[in-house]
């Protein structure tokens, strides 16, 4: 079985997951502050006009797994968490379900992103410059 996830960060732009969609996810927002850490945190957003530019990509149940490994989710431990995994819906060529990684605000380092952090639609601005 594959499931949908959709990157906007670090994940993006990897050959290994195979073919990826351009997509954007409407009412959600990412910050990103250097001096925090070398990636961006996304939210859901109250603002219905953000939006943050990313990819869909598909995956198997055991590459699912290491992704949650990867951005820190811990299925039974919520609130360790570094990100949630959640359900958001993505447009690409039409509306699809799919999975997304958002920042756990009840963790320092992920309010430190939010709180000093810039707002950014699209996290290919910042990482081609670093």
């Amino acid at each position: 079985m594959t499931e949908k996830v959709f990157v906007y960060g670090t994940l993006r732009g990897r050959e290994s997951f195979g073919k990826a969609r351009p997509a954007i996810v409407p009412g959600a927002e990412m910050y990103y502050h250097l001096l925090t850490a070398s990636y961006p945190a996304a939210f859901i957003s109250k603002d219905d006009r953000d939006f943050i530019v990313g990819e869909i990509i598909e995956v198997s149940d055991s590459v699912l797994e290491s992704l949650d490994r990867y951005e820190g989710y811990i299925e039974n431990d919520k609130e360790s968490s570094l990100y949630y995994r959640v359900k958001v819906t993505a447009v690409s060529d039409y509306p699809e379900e799919c999975w997304m990684y958002v920042g756990n605000l009840a963790i320092p380092l992920i309010q430190d992103i939010r709180e000093r952090g810039e707002k950014i639609t699209d996290w290919t601005v910042i990482s081609d410059d670093l």
